[in-house]
């Protein structure tokens, strides 16, 4: 489960507790609350911050795979 599917749940039982209390919140609301309480200004700064970690923990190809599957031509410059 990934950083953001945690904090979605999180909001998910805020919501829920809220609607028990009932002080029913909007989902939206209850994201923005879950994002502050974990130090972000905002959800779309958490998700902006956690999807950028996300992209940086992938692996990155390696060079040999890189080469072995781009070809290139020279269309664009035309052969001699």
């Amino acid at each position: 489960m990934s950083p953001l599917d945690v904090l979605k749940s999180e909001a998910a039982a805020l919501r829920a507790q809220a609607r028990l209390a009932g002080k029913a919140i909007l989902h939206s609301a209850a994201l923005e609350q879950v994002a502050r309480r974990h130090g972000y200004n905002s959800w779309r700064a958490c998700v902006s911050m956690l999807g950028r970690a996300s992209e940086v923990a992938q692996p990155l190809e390696s060079p040999a795979e890189l080469t072995a599957t781009r070809q290139y031509s020279n269309d664009v410059l035309g052969s001699p």
